[in-house]
């Protein structure tokens, strides 16, 4: 008795993930769709009507009045800026075009992140098939994750979506770079991780001052994943020098120039502010476990972009929470260190490691304000 031929799949496995993500894709535009319809919010009002306070941007004089009139941080964001007008160039303007290029670059930005996740997944099972589907599911749950609404609708924190945007995309390029490198192909290797390194941060901070921080995050990944790919003799020569000179040394000077400014915030305390400087920072830490529990536990009411009401810690004892949160954190550090060589995606998704790098100026010294919706 002849045996049943084996049933052929329905579709070869290389299309599942591109269809899982293209359905993921589809479910964060329908949710997000009724959004669009919503207005423009408070912080929008201190940076849009840029678009029309020396006349339509119709002329090159106008524009360049224009792209050099930001103030939200020393670089003046004009990447974000420049974005903006996509939408209008005059105003007052409509909100739904700004709402929507919002909407376009979030999902941009999930597929960036699948495809990062992916490329770093690999590092860890080159011939699996388990990394492409960690990274549809982690793409998905960014992208769907109601923490991100009012990143996504809400027209100025574009600002922090483009960093993103080039942060992922730099991310993406040293990684290319680096497989290109441990390939042989080692000036092509330098090249992609150069344009990673330093053409994407340069964009990246300014569209916000969080870009600063790409190099920061590619030192993460060298002492966390990339110990399982090492690289030998004269590449890992020329490699090193490259991230020494590329990343440790922005990094080192984004270090001093944090410390350097939380301590003229010390000394020079602006009056309109409800706390000083050293009580902002012992509030972070709370504020940071905050976000992760509603990252981990999502509640349907949340205060959203409104923070006025958070507690600002006066002491290491109040509120009670204040400590264990800021022990918390030193936790997190040590375990992401101790975690990097024997389980390097725990210690490379470390909440602190990881996610503090990648808050670092809006939670450290340089910070405008005590918490901030981010991205």
């Amino acid at each position: 008795m002849s045996s049943l031929p084996p049933e052929k799949p329905l579709l070869p496995e290389r299309w599942w993930a591109p269809l899982g993500l293209l359905a993921v894709l589809l479910i964060a535009l329908w949710a997000y769709w009724p959004g669009l319809k919503g207005p423009f919010l408070f912080d929008d009002f201190g940076t849009l009507p840029a678009l029309g306070e020396f006349g339509p941007v119709h002329t090159w004089a106008i524009f360049w009045r224009y792209l050099t009139s930001g103030g939200g941080d020393p670089t003046g964001r004009p990447i974000a800026l420049l974005s903006f007008l996509i939408d209008a160039r005059n105003w007052p303007a409509a909100p739904w075009p700004f709402k929507f290029t919002n909407l376009l670059l979030q999902l941009i930005n999930g597929t960036l992140l699948a495809a990062l996740l992916w490329r770093l997944g690999r590092v860890i099972e080159p011939q699996g098939t388990r990394a492409v589907r960690a990274a549809v599911l982690g793409a998905a749950l960014w992208l769907l994750h109601p923490l991100l609404v009012s990143t996504t609708l809400y027209v100025v924190q574009r600002e922090a979506m483009l960093a993103a945007f080039f942060v992922l995309l730099g991310l993406l390029a040293y990684t290319r770079g680096r497989r290109l490198m441990l390939a042989g192909r080692n000036k092509r290797g330098i090249a992609w991780a150069l344009l990673g390194l330093v053409g994407c941060t340069f964009l990246a901070t300014f569209s916000k001052a969080n870009g600063a921080l790409l190099p920061a995050l590619v030192l993460v990944l060298e002492a966390t994943l990339f110990t399982r790919a090492p690289m030998i003799g004269t590449q890992r020569r020329d490699w090193r020098l490259m991230l020494w000179i590329f990343a440790a040394l922005p990094a080192l000077l984004l270090l001093a120039y944090l410390l350097w400014t939380g301590v003229q915030a010390t000394l020079h305390h602006p009056e309109v502010r409800r706390w000083t400087e050293p009580q902002r920072l012992l509030t972070e830490p709370r504020a940071l476990f905050d976000y992760l529990k509603l990252l981990w536990l999502p509640r349907p009411f949340s205060t959203g972009l409104f923070n006025d009401a958070f507690v600002v810690s006066r002491s290491l004892w109040h509120p009670v929470d204040t400590l264990p949160a800021l022990l918390g954190c030193i936790a997190l550090i040590m375990l992401g260190w101790r975690w990097r060589s024997t389980h390097p995606l725990l210690g490379a998704g470390d909440p602190v490691l990881f996610h503090r790098h990648g808050h670092g100026i809006d939670h450290d010294s340089a910070g405008a304000v005590l918490r901030a919706p981010q991205l």
